[in-house]
């Protein structure tokens, strides 16, 4: 279950796609099993990061929909050495069951 839909980070990657949301054909079918892949190991990373599943939220805040969109477009684009930034952590930490000396 996706809980950022390939439309959200399609439109965050901002590449070229067509008016009818579609993505060029060169792009197709390739980029989106693996925006898929991004989307399913985003959200699996964020269940570590969190110590809870997301599929346990009866919603998912919009903060932690953008750390999965964030994620995501990080490791779209720089696919050999992916690093989250700072503001990844600022936006999941008040929805942390644990931490190192913050709530």
């Amino acid at each position: 279950m996706f809980h950022v839909t390939e439309q959200e980070v399609w439109q965050a990657l901002q590449v070229d796609l067509y008016a009818t949301g579609g993505s060029p054909e060169t792009q197709e079918p390739a980029d989106r099993a693996y925006i898929a892949t991004l989307i399913t190991a985003a959200q699996n990373r964020l269940d570590d990061h969190l110590a809870t599943k997301l599929i346990d939220w009866e919603e998912v805040p919009a903060e932690l929909k953008l750390a999965i969109t964030m994620d995501v477009t990080i490791n779209y684009f720089d696919r050999k050495s992916p690093v989250l930034p700072e503001q990844y952590f600022y936006l999941i930490r008040p929805f942390r069951n644990w931490g190192f000396g913050y709530g």
